[in-house]
């Protein structure tokens, strides 16, 4: 076989050489050189024949062979039979994600609420939402366990307001032992799933190997899951939050200590993590600073990712003495787990920044605890004057301008200058304008 030839082909991304020649393809071209194959055969695509007693015989030996390769190869290859057969799914879920926020900044949430629209953005937001469970089944089933079993595995690692460890009893919370802490399901992300999952699988064949036959469809399974989340919970989880927290701060190392060799070495733009927002709150605390702005409202944020993280945020705030701005929206609440803005008059937020998606009755509703904050370079004049009409409460109203996270999207002082003149001409009261800066100042208010 003429190997130097196949990968100069084009779309060949790779050979691998082993028992078999394994041609790797670029996206696309998979599908469609597999339906050839499947046309010249006769065998359709994605399914197999039953195999002779020749062909497992085979099989054996390769299964054998396979055991005699390098460990490193060995690994990678089941961490990509893992991994490869979700990302149709990431694909097409990232962009539907990109997208919709494209439309949503675009039009200003025009279709926010429509049926349709909702139903596309939920497909989207749901492969990242529950990510773990699938690469959970994959991977017990990679280590020749049962897959919904490792999918349980990948659901201790979800972050879900309704999960019972989360559950507050006579208003208290459920503490871990040795730690006394709250469960933080989130904090491994993906690896703790992947851990978890594999540990799930090992289980249940040594549980199988010693049970008697007649048990074993009832109780292998039930032993395999209880004694697994125990085990999960106390022992793999907080291995996969440290492996975690130690591959981020690796790589946040070498992107801010290392300069253009670490800017190299890392060509993605990394999150900023919870360890960087800890060093920024310390050092605004250091220098007074009084307010904070984030977002709780990235639509690709998803849950497994987010409640335990925002929450502590709020909580690192408020040992600091930061009032938070916060970017909300409709669906601020599921997300984090509230089921109203009342529940978070004990964290630090002060300031509901408003995005899209609220109507102005539900606007003048939300609680005076709160002060409210308008997108002042997106407000309309008849919304401000309906609001009024409403009995909205003005001197307990802000603007602020808009803000975007990225090179060159500013806004210029003569379009601030208009919008501000226009914003005065319609209140009658003396409300107060904010503004992003990128400077040492956080907010900049003009009256």
């Amino acid at each position: 076989m003429d190997v130097v030839t196949i990968k100069s082909i084009e779309g060949v991304l790779g050979v691998v050489e082993s028992d078999t020649l394994q041609v790797v393809l670029g996206p696309g071209k998979v599908e469609k050189i597999g339906a050839e194959f499947a046309e010249l055969t006769g065998i359709p695509l994605g399914t197999a024949e039953e195999p002779t007693a020749e062909e497992l015989a085979k099989e054996n030996k390769a299964e054998r062979k396979a055991m005699q390769n390098h460990p490193v190869q060995r690994f990678l290859r089941r961490i990509a039979n893992i991994f490869v057969p979700l990302l149709p799914g990431i694909i097409a879920a990232g962009l539907i994600n990109g997208i919709c926020n494209v439309i949503n900044v675009s039009s200003k949430g025009a279709l926010s609420g429509i049926w349709w629209y909702e139903c596309i953005r939920t497909i989207g937001w749901a492969l990242f939402a529950y990510l773990p469970i699938f690469v959970g089944m994959n991977a017990a089933k990679e280590f020749k366990g049962s897959p919904i079993l490792g999918a349980l595995a990948g659901a201790m690692c979800i972050a879900n307001a309704g999960m019972p460890l989360l559950t507050k009893f006579n208003k208290t919370e459920v503490l871990l032992p040795f730690t006394g802490k709250v469960y933080n399901p989130a904090a491994g992300g993906l690896l703790a799933a992947l851990i978890a999952s594999i540990f799930f699988a090992w289980l249940e064949k040594q549980i199988r190997k010693i049970m008697p036959d007649i048990l074993q469809t009832f109780f292998a399974p039930l032993f395999t899951v209880i004694i697994g989340a125990l085990v999960t919970l106390l022992v793999l989880q907080p291995i996969g939050a440290g492996l975690t927290t130690g591959i981020f701060g690796g790589l946040d190392f070498i992107y801010t200590k290392l300069g253009a060799i670490g800017g190299y070495i890392l060509t993605a733009c990394l999150g900023t993590g919870f360890e960087k927002n800890k060093e920024i709150i310390k050092k605004a605390h250091e220098n007074n600073a009084k307010y904070a702005f984030t977002s709780l409202h990235i639509p690709e944020e998803t849950v497994a990712d987010y409640q335990s993280e925002v929450k502590r945020l709020l909580g690192l705030c408020k040992e600091n003495n930061l009032s938070l701005i916060v970017d909300v929206g409709p669906r601020t609440l599921d997300k984090l787990g509230y089921k109203s803005f009342e529940e978070l008059k004990s964290t630090s937020i002060t300031h509901l920044r408003l995005d899209y998606g609220f109507s102005n009755e539900e606007i003048v509703k939300l609680p005076r605890d709160f002060k409210i904050v308008f997108n002042a370079s997106t407000i309309k004049d008849d919304d401000l004057k309906e609001l009024e009409q409403l009995g909205a409460d003005f001197s307990e109203f802000y603007a602020c301008h808009n803000f975007y996270p990225k090179e060159y999207t500013g806004l210029s002082l003569n379009s601030i200058a208009k919008i501000n003149s226009r914003l005065k001409c319609i209140y009658s009261h003396n409300i107060i304008i904010q503004v992003f800066l990128v400077s040492c100042y956080f907010v900049c208010r003009s009256r």
